[in-house]
């Protein structure tokens, strides 16, 4: 077993730089937490910079038939350009 003395001296130089660190830490994310109340509420933002123009989501059987006609004509569309599958998820009125 490999042993080493260490003075009482050394001990305490390990033991007093070992909590400065940790203090440091702390002291850094309390400063980064106290930024936090400079960050703005989403209510504020969505106020300030809200969509004027809401979209609804449409259902696929209460749309009339040119709805229906444009939808599918884009997703056959979007299928050719991608070579692969294509699922439709939403559909959104403009």
């Amino acid at each position: 077993m490999i042993t080493t003395d260490i003075t009482l001296i050394e001990t305490l130089k390990i033991t007093i730089s070992s909590m400065l660190i940790v203090f440091v830490v702390l002291l850094i994310l309390m400063f980064m937490v106290s930024l936090f109340k400079y960050i703005p509420e989403v209510e504020a933002i969505t106020k300030k910079y809200g969509k004027k123009n809401k979209r609804t989501y449409v259902n696929f059987e209460n749309m009339d038939e040119d709805m229906k006609v444009a939808v599918l004509v884009a997703t056959i569309t979007c299928k050719q350009e991608l070579q692969s599958d294509v699922v439709l998820k939403s559909v959104k009125q403009l």
